[in-house]
């Protein structure tokens, strides 16, 4: 049935150009207000942009396919991961004159943490045979602390920008002939478009969930291929689309913040699959998250050498920090095929 790769082409280009526009009116909006890039990046495009992970997890939950869910959440955010490396190679020069700020280092520490229980999860259950669900409401563990986490960060994070990150040349591209008072269709076409890329992430779900089926595909792989690449096209064209005007601070954010999302989504798709917890023990997982583990750190290493190291030395070490994070999502695709 190859007609279903030509739909999914289309759906995949839709979701290319709805996500460019979402990010070049965040970064309007961004510029014309007092709302700091961590918050912009790292929890409002974050959050749009991993809207197509939220409702392709849930249906997915809805279908009675676990694997599908967890594909589609780790394949996302190890490839999310993957392209913050790429910029940190392509754009190297930009990466060192842009501050990244405390919230989304934040942002990442909270991701190692949940990586790495649920990583225990994972070992307890492979070769200890423990869950973590909770007996009667068949909910994991994992679920909650993954929901509450994500919470904290949004209350935690700052929401104006503080004169550190305007003098370190975060917005110096602000577009000055922009007149304040097209905020308002700015947000309401910044509306429009989010809603539509829901509309074409239902439509790949069950695309991807067709093609896996109809060619006999590991549920796992075609998470990570068909779902997690698909629904990963947001961050990838507003990372870059921010990036290219300067703006790698709410890029940053906006990879690490869907990274966040995504954990609270992989909760969220446990409530609604009532066979059991979508947090599977096996081996394969347990492997993607190690490389999962390993990009995070390449992610947080970066905002540590450009915090404590001299300029120069960043074109050498953003680039290097990159090349791990790449590294990490290639080995994961070979974990899985």
């Amino acid at each position: 049935m190859w007609w279903l790769f030509i739909i999914y082409a289309v759906a995949l280009g839709l979701v290319v150009f709805l996500s460019n526009k979402v990010a070049t009116y965040t970064d309007v909006i961004e510029k014309r207000t007092k709302v700091s890039g961590a918050l912009m990046g790292g929890i409002v495009l974050a959050g749009i942009t991993s809207l197509p992970e939220l409702v392709t997890s849930i249906t997915s939950s809805l279908l009675g396919e676990p694997e599908l869910v967890q594909g589609d959440i780790f394949g996302s955010n190890i490839f999310d991961m993957c392209i913050i490396g790429v910029i940190m190679l392509i754009f190297a020069k930009t990466v060192k004159k842009t501050k990244i700020s405390k919230d989304n280092a934040k942002f990442v520490l909270y991701c190692m943490v949940i990586t790495a229980l649920i990583i225990i999860q994972i070992l307890l259950g492979v070769f200890a045979g423990v869950s973590l669900t909770i007996p009667y409401i068949n909910i994991n563990v994992l679920t909650i602390f993954c929901v509450v986490l994500y919470l904290v960060a949004i209350f935690t994070t700052h929401t104006t920008k503080d004169t550190e990150q305007v003098r370190a040349g975060e917005h110096i591209n602000v577009k000055e002939d922009t007149p304040k008072h097209a905020l308002k269709p700015v947000i309401i076409k910044f509306v429009i478009c989010s809603v539509l890329l829901i509309g074409v992430s239902v439509a790949i779900t069950f695309l991807s969930n067709s093609i896996a089926n109809e060619y006999g595909l590991n549920k796992g792989l075609a998470g990570t291929l068909f779902l997690g690449v698909a629904t990963g096209m947001p961050e990838i064209v507003g990372s870059f689309t921010l990036v290219r005007m300067g703006n790698y601070n709410s890029a940053y954010g906006n990879i690490i913040g869907s990274c966040l999302f995504n954990f609270m989504i992989l909760g969220i798709a446990d409530i609604f699959y009532f066979g059991g917890t979508v947090f599977l023990a096996n081996l394969t997982s347990l492997y993607v998250c190690i490389c999962m583990i390993v990009a995070l750190f390449g992610m947080l290493l970066s905002y540590i050498l450009k915090r404590f190291t001299k300029k120069g030395a960043n074109l050498v070490t953003i680039p290097l920090c990159g090349v791990l994070c790449i590294a990490s999502f290639i080995v994961s695709l070979v974990v899985l095929a």
